[in-house]
């Protein structure tokens, strides 16, 4: 039997109800809707009607209804504006299918409310939505930690071996972020994905004038590394040598930073 995409309990029918309001006019309701129409049509739209697929997105876009509605709520009635369909329906085609994962979910539920409230407005990018779209869960919880962890930065260390006369980095991005559990790659990766979507800036020529937010780090790189003899430390490096097949390689402990972009301040304080 034919779904009725008309009910109210549809998810995308409700979100755009609440978001879009008075610019959801007769004009552009039938052709939102025909992207929008529950997650069955939404689904179909985007993914030519396979049933496992519309499953999949229809109980996505339900956990981004739950996630948005308390934000929503929380936006005083004198605050609230009609959300742009140019960004509600990215939002929702990309929620189809990425609202699995919480940490997207809240990114995406907190650019929607950023949206719909005139003070955060302001300062909303249109691009915040396609930005998202290329995050991982785990780039996303890198982003939040600035602000859970209330700094601007994040001290990190690469390693840097000296080899016939060259110099090499072996490990980059080691950072005080050892609560994430996922592998070194991983977050140096996301931190990678990060820098190059503009959002945070890595720089090995500057450092913090504090060695004790380096020490801890080096410490558990010395833990890890028994091939490294040597960590007294001596700033703005910390040195170091390496023992590989019984030759010694000089090498040395880089300090830098991890700092947030302009663009990447705005879209924290759009979507964390």
């Amino acid at each position: 039997m034919p779904e009725d995409n008309s009910t109210p309990n549809n998810p995308v029918s409700a979100l755009i109800d609440k978001l879009v309001g008075p610019v959801y006019d007769d004009l552009l309701k039938p052709a939102i809707q025909e992207v929008g129409k529950g997650v069955g049509g939404l689904a179909s739209y985007y993914m030519h009607g396979w049933q496992a697929q519309g499953a999949i997105a229809r109980a996505n876009l339900n956990l981004l209804q739950a996630t948005l509605e308390p934000k929503l709520e929380a936006i005083p009635e004198e605050q609230r504006i009609p959300v742009d369909p140019a960004i509600l329906v990215p939002v929702l085609q990309a929620s189809s299918y990425a609202a699995q994962h919480e940490d997207i979910r809240e990114m995406f539920a907190n650019l929607l409310a950023s949206a719909a409230n005139a003070d955060k407005a302001k300062s909303f990018h249109s691009s915040f939505v396609e930005v998202v779209r290329q995050l991982s869960p785990l780039d996303a919880r890198i982003l939040r930690s600035f602000t859970t962890r209330m700094r601007s930065y994040i001290p990190a260390v690469k390693i840097v071996a000296r080899i016939d006369n060259s110099e090499t980095d072996t490990l980059l991005h080691f950072t005080d972020l050892n609560d994430m559990d996922e592998d070194l790659k991983e977050i140096e990766l996301a931190i990678e994905n990060l820098s190059r979507l503009g959002i945070v800036k890595i720089s090995y020529e500057r450092w913090l004038i504090k060695d004790e937010e380096y020490i801890p780090m080096i410490n558990l790189l010395k833990s890890a590394n028994a091939e490294i003899d040597d960590a007294r430390y001596s700033p703005p490096r910390v040195s170091a040598s390496f023992t590989e097949s019984d030759k010694i390689i000089p090498g040395f402990y880089q300090p830098g930073i991890i700092s947030l972009t302009p663009f990447g301040d705005a879209l924290k304080l759009a979507c964390i």
